[in-house]
């Protein structure tokens, strides 16, 4: 049986944690792809599902994926599916100011990549490590992908 939180009004469980916050934040950035603030609320939204997650089937989540802490699980996530270090990075250097990670160097508002129609001009919020450059709302949409599994 699904457990329900008492702290978080009418959102109870993992699957209202999901559609009211995680989809819904990702709807709204989905409108307007340039936006910092609606991008880090759907950052922390969907970073911080796994918490949601952990709390709620730990115990499943330690003996089918054999791990210890929660921790295991945040690096379990990072290999099965590596954008979500970097959206964890954007999550909690955004909520903190600055974090610990050390994959993303930069992150900016970008102009002037080609759309898929040709003389289609784009902006991207990017995110450019040591040796790449990623558009935050890929990064973005592989990560709720994968929860959507």
């Amino acid at each position: 049986m699904e457990k329900e939180t008492r702290t978080s009004f009418d959102l109870r469980t993992v699957q209202d944690y999901f559609e009211n916050l995680v989809l819904e934040s990702y709807e709204d950035f989905k409108k307007y792809r340039v936006s910092s603030k609606l991008a880090i609320t759907c950052a922390i939204f969907t970073w911080h599902f796994y918490d949601w997650l952990w709390a709620n089937h730990k115990s499943k989540l330690q003996d089918r994926l054999n791990l210890k802490k929660k921790g295991d699980f945040q690096e379990f996530l990072f290999n099965e599916q590596p954008a979500f270090r970097l959206l964890c990075e954007i999550a909690n250097g955004s909520k903190h100011f600055d974090s610990e990670g050390q994959d993303i160097k930069a992150t900016r508002l970008q102009h002037g990549f080609m759309g898929p129609m040709l003389g289609i001009l784009e902006s991207h919020l990017t995110i450019r490590t040591d040796t790449q450059l990623f558009y935050f709302d890929h990064i973005l949409m592989h990560c709720i992908e994968y929860w959507r599994l």
